[in-house]
């Protein structure tokens, strides 16, 4: 499985960069748990990153809620930082249901004030609060999310690194929003190089790797000490 934008990307954005016998290499088996949780940063974050509404963030997080109600943590190999994992359990728990005549927010078609509560929670405890706004701390958990992907090997670095650097306006309405944020450019132009230069791919997968490596969830305090993800059996 993977995120549905990078489905896409093997089709449109490698057509006629990469011979189709060698599109097979560009492919990665990621792990169901992971997945979801990858899936449900990707389109919590999408009001953020100006995507998406907050009826976005509702509809997927009822969504990711009604698949993991009563999974135990334990089922599967950690895949996501234990700390991570139980930051968005806590924060999601108190995520509640619309009442029977309970107000929508403006512009909204089923989203209640406490809903927006719950999900700019998640934004500043995944992006950080660095006093720039939800949509930056939005943005940064996007990012978060991505260079994780890319760094634990869930993601070829070249499909990893457009989807990454698809929120480059994030960028450039944040100029200060960190290095999660600042890091965009330089990832959109190895991905642009890779795309053009064959030569030059080995280094470009490098860089994106490396950038990845030093912005990914394992980068985040722990109480635990270090911390990588563990693939099942």
């Amino acid at each position: 499985m993977s995120l549905d934008i990078e489905g896409d990307l093997l089709d449109n954005l490698l057509f006629g960069a990469v011979p189709m016998t060698q599109v097979e290499l560009l492919r990665r088996n990621v792990p169901f748990a992971r997945d979801l949780f990858d899936r449900f940063i990707y389109r919590a974050t999408q009001y953020s990153i100006v995507e998406g509404t907050w009826d976005t963030f509702v509809g997927e997080s009822s969504r990711y809620l009604t698949i993991t109600r009563n999974q135990s943590s334990d089922v599967v190999p950690p895949l996501i930082p234990p700390h991570v994992a139980a930051a968005v359990t806590d924060i999601m728990s108190s995520f509640p249901r619309r009442q029977p005549g309970e107000a929508i927010i403006d512009g909204h078609q089923m989203t209640t004030v406490t809903q927006q509560r719950v999900g700019k929670e998640l934004m500043l405890a995944l992006g950080g609060d660095h006093g720039d706004g939800i949509h930056a701390a939005g943005a940064r958990a996007f990012s978060v999310m991505m260079s994780a992907r890319i760094a634990d090997g869930f993601v070829h670095p070249v499909i990893g690194g457009h989807v990454w650097s698809s929120i480059l306006p994030a960028e450039r309405r944040a100029r200060h929003g960190g290095p999660h944020l600042t890091v965009l450019p330089t990832i959109a132009a190895a991905v642009d190089t890779w795309r053009t230069s064959p030569t030059d791919r080995a280094r470009c997968e490098r860089l994106i790797i490396d950038l990845a490596h030093a912005r990914g969830w394992q980068k985040l305090p722990t109480e635990g000490g270090s911390w990588h993800a563990e693939r099942p059996t």
